[in-house]
């Protein structure tokens, strides 16, 4: 069975919002869950560079 141009054009519709449904997913939960453990050790500058 051949798929009409239709069926490609429905299908990669759909396959575009599920990755722009797991791209939300990924900047919602994970980086927001990484921030919320990690967020206050990872903006601290140890040693600043001194000037010459």
């Amino acid at each position: 069975m051949q798929d009409g141009f239709f069926q490609k054009v429905v299908l990669s519709m759909i396959a575009g919002a599920v990755m722009a449904g797991l791209v939300e997913f990924y900047k919602t939960f994970i980086t927001g869950a990484d921030d919320a453990l990690n967020g206050k050790h990872r903006h601290v500058q140890m040693h600043p560079s001194p000037k010459p």
